[in-house]
């Protein structure tokens, strides 16, 4: 059974001033050396994908089904994919498959609590997939046979052809690829480049020009018996195929491309192709609804020899071929490439249907001059096949991969027939309120531009709705509707982290913006109150005391958001309320007052409230008017969090003991509800504290229990609470900055640094590997001590005796969850502290 974590918010009344924003560059810096360690981490696995892979393909998904293995707690995709290119290894087959699988470890849910490895999975686009021969247990409804593979390490790059130069051509997790030659390069294959000449179209052939080329290939197979050449396969594909043209007439244009199984020189290529009437009408070179154009691969300056015909009223013929008396012909090589660009005049909404027929051939010669030792291509592998819905919708990419939702943070996608203008046309993105399983869709205010081939939004922390709050925006697929067709994107979108907004729908535009939805704050109390720029909390300690334990977990999670971000949490006391109502209906209760207030209530009395929520958070938020500025702030004065006294509860802070079955682990909710203080809000994450959901059913062996903030969790916070610290106000605002609190609660130790010693930690956040760098100027007995959160020593390191100069020590954190810990580092009879971060 799974429950939602809610966070709701209480709006009041408005207050005028100014406003300013400073992005501290610290934080910026962590979160751009975070990128630039992904983006290493994905090359490296490229390579050792190629290593480590016995079959590398490129080709084209044309089906995906999904199975789930209860007993293994995993769904398999199964995807079956027309090869055009085979890379590395060797297949005969045009056809595989390749299961691609997602485990989710011991909890067993049920299946649409899971989120599979590429659920909306749009079929016909392009892929290079590295595999093994399969050794997996599948689903007994997936049947094994000798064309299957497995993906190995779920190494898939995802590519969409497009026209547009501008636009990435390949996505593999955080890169991205301009050109088929980069993609290849980060392969570890080499891609030639194509001179960049001018296409000429293909001409009606005369009488003459057909029977000279009959009479070659008559030649060839005359000399073909004679030859000693070896026959050598060609396989012939539809690549790049995209919608073009206006309202008025669509254009559908493709490539027919081919490769060979050697390097050897093409002499000439007989093609057929064979297309619906319904898409395309009849006879389509007498009625003027084709053009075939050369491509740099193979110009007109090799093979003169192009002409176009009508083979039958739907069969379109293509010849190429160089000259028949003095050939300078181009090889023809392993890789996949374009022999020729059609393009034809398509009814939107049809069936495009192409196909190669029988007819299609071509010859090759063992040089480029050579006019005796000509041969045929045998086999000839043309079972290729197009059945795209002319004029679709399609994203082809988006940018950046990864963005931060409520930050006024902009969101490119790219792709065709999205439509002149938005009209009815919308975008979705994943639901994080739900894990991912819905969409949510966005607002007005979200949109910032619309065209037929790309749309801009800003990526809001929450869609509008009757409440405040709304659905939180999470990372997943993104959902495209042009109006009459929707679309998801093959990649999907990584919501990092998202910041809470303030909204009055009512409200006017600011001055230079275009959304309504205002990023939050947290604000510290005035010059007046003990607490000045601090929040100060009470906690109703009577009603924590139906759960032993609850109220030391209240406390150690308090600690440790201050210890990750700092931000000013100050326990201050003890308050009862006269009765358990949420605070929402209750507003009487906790007015404004500058103190936030934690506490069990009934949430069964709230009339209309979330049903299956366990723990709430309450916004008492604020709003600053500039009107010189246009700068428009809320902020966040205090909070409230909630607690349900209805259910069963088990309190525990360490990280040794098991949570049982049937019970709720209330360390984790209170870490969670804290993070929604700390103005964090959902996300798709399942290793995140800010994952919408909590076990309740299953049991959870201590390393299962979600207790530590993971790398998005800490970046998040932690610049909420700098942006909110820089925050100048006016002083017709009435707010003040908060001062950001030091970390003593958790463990008692802070980050210091000693003169007698330099250490430099290495990549920090980390992956796998830790360099840890000291310098000492004299003999010095070093000791180093990894720490957890709770003060648990994690890796006692051997003791460096007498080192001067620079010691450096490696470790190997592979096995380390993710989270924040400690370097003690003892020189002599000094310690230095420094933090760490497992991502």
């Amino acid at each position: 059974m799974k429950k939602i974590l809610y966070a709701t918010i209480f709006l009041s009344f408005f207050i005028n001033g100014k406003a300013q924003r400073t992005t501290p560059e610290e934080i910026a810096k962590q979160e751009s050396a975070f990128k630039k360690e992904m983006i290493e981490r994905d090359k490296k696995n490229l390579l050792t994908a190629k290593e480590n892979s016995s079959l590398i393909i490129e080709g084209t998904v044309i089906k995906c089904d999904e199975y789930f293995n209860k007993s293994k707690a995993a769904i398999y995709a199964q995807y079956t994919v027309k090869i055009k290119s085979v890379l590395k290894g060797s297949i005969t087959d045009s056809l595989v498959e390749f299961i691609k699988y997602r485990d989710y470890g011991d909890e067993v849910l049920p299946l649409e609590s899971y989120p599979g490895p590429q659920k909306n999975l749009p079929s016909n686009y392009n892929v290079v997939l590295y595999g093994n021969s399969n050794k997996l247990e599948l689903n007994e409804a997936i049947t094994n046979n000798s064309k299957m593979f497995d993906v190995y390490k779920q190494t898939m790059i995802v590519i969409q052809q497009v026209s547009n130069p501008a636009l990435p051509i390949a996505q593999y997790n955080h890169l991205t690829f301009m050109s088929k030659k980069e993609l290849y390069e980060a392969m570890g294959f080499f891609h030639q480049s194509l001179p960049n000449e001018k296409l000429l179209e293909a001409q009606n052939p005369t009488k003459k020009q057909i029977n000279d080329f009959i009479e070659h290939v008559n030649k060839i197979k005359q000399t073909q018996g004679k030859s000693s050449a070896l026959a050598t396969a060609i396989t012939f594909s539809f690549q790049n195929a995209v919608t073009t043209g206006t309202s008025v007439q669509k254009y559908y244009e493709f490539d027919v491309s081919a490769f060979g199984t050697t390097n050897e020189y093409l002499d000439f290529a007989q093609v057929d192709i064979d297309y619906a009437p319904a898409a395309f009408g009849n006879s389509v070179v007498a009625a003027s609804n084709v053009t075939v154009t050369q491509v740099p691969a193979f110009p007109a300056g090799n093979y003169p020899y192009f002409v176009k015909y009508d083979n039958n009223t739907n069969i379109l013929r293509v010849l190429i071929s160089a000259d028949f008396t003095t050939p300078n012909r181009l090889q023809l090589t392993t890789n996949i490439t374009p022999l020729f660009h059609v393009k034809m005049k398509v009814n939107c909404n049809q069936n495009v249907n192409l196909s190669f027929t029988g007819a299609t051939g071509a010859g090759y010669a063992p040089s480029a001059t050579n006019t005796i030792t000509l041969t045929n291509y045998s086999p000839v592998n043309d079972n290729d096949f197009d059945g795209t819905t002319a004029c679709a919708l399609n994203v082809l990419s988006f940018s950046p991969a990864q963005i931060n939702g409520g930050k006024n943070e902009i969101l490119t996608i790219n792709g065709v027939n999205f439509g002149a203008t938005q009209g009815s046309g919308y975008v979705k993105l994943k639901n994080a309120n739900d894990g991912g399983n819905t969409f949510i869709q966005l607002d007005a205010d979200d949109y910032l531009s619309w065209s037929n081939t790309q749309i801009k939004i800003i990526v809001p922390a929450y869609q509008r709705t009757s409440t405040p709050v709304g659905e939180a925006a999470g990372s997943g697929v993104i959902f495209v509707s042009n109006g009459s067709n929707t679309v998801t994107s093959a990649a999907s979108l990584n919501i990092f982290y998202s910041q809470l907004n303030y909204l009055d729908p009512n409200a006017p535009f600011p001055a230079g913006f275009s959304s309504r939805k205002e990023r939050v704050y947290s604000t510290g109390n005035p010059p007046t109150n003990s607490y000045f720029r601090k929040y100060p909390i009470r906690i109703d300690s009577a009603s924590c005391a139906p759960f032993p334990g609850a109220l030391a977990c209240i406390k150690k999670a308090i600690a440790y958001w201050v210890c990750e971000t700092k931000i000013p949490f100050i326990i201050i006391g003890t308050t009862t309320f006269s009765n358990t109502i949420p605070t929402d209906n209750s507003p009487g209760q906790n007015v404004l007052d500058g103190v936030s207030t934690i506490r069990f209530s009934d949430f069964s009395l709230s009339p209309g409230g979330p049903t299956n929520a366990i723990g709430k958070t309450f916004f008492r938020a604020r709003r600053c008017d500039t009107a010189f500025a246009g700068k428009v702030i809320g902020t966040l004065p205090e909070f409230d969090i909630e607690f349900d006294i209805n259910q069963s509860w088990f309190c525990d802070t360490s990280t040794f003991v098991p949570k049982p079955a049937n019970k709720y682990d209330f360390y984790e909710v209170a870490l969670h509800e804290f993070g929604h203080a700390d103005l964090l809000k959902h996300n798709n994450a399942f290793n995140s504290m800010m994952w919408y959901g909590s076990t309740f059913t299953s049991s959870l062996s201590p390393g299962n229990r979600r207790i530590f903030l993971n790398i998005m969790d800490y970046l998040g916070g932690s610049q909420i609470i700098t942006d909110s610290k820089n925050i100048s106000y006016s002083a017709n605002c009435a707010f003040f900055a908060i001062n950001t609190e030091n970390c003593t609660g958790v463990i008692g130790i802070h980050e210091n640094s000693l003169s007698s010693v330099d250490v430099v930690v290495q990549p920090n956040p980390f992956g796998d590997d830790l360099l840890i760098s000291l310098k000492t100027d004299k003999k010095s007995d070093l000791k180093l001590t990894l720490i957890n959160i709770l003060g648990k020593t994690i890796k006692q390191f051997e003791e460096v005796p007498n080192a001067i100069g620079e010691t450096k020590i490696y470790y190997d954190g592979k096995e380390l969850q993710s989270g924040v810990y400690f370097l003690k580092i003892q020189v002599n009879n000094d310690v230095v502290i420094k933090k760490v971060i497992k991502h």
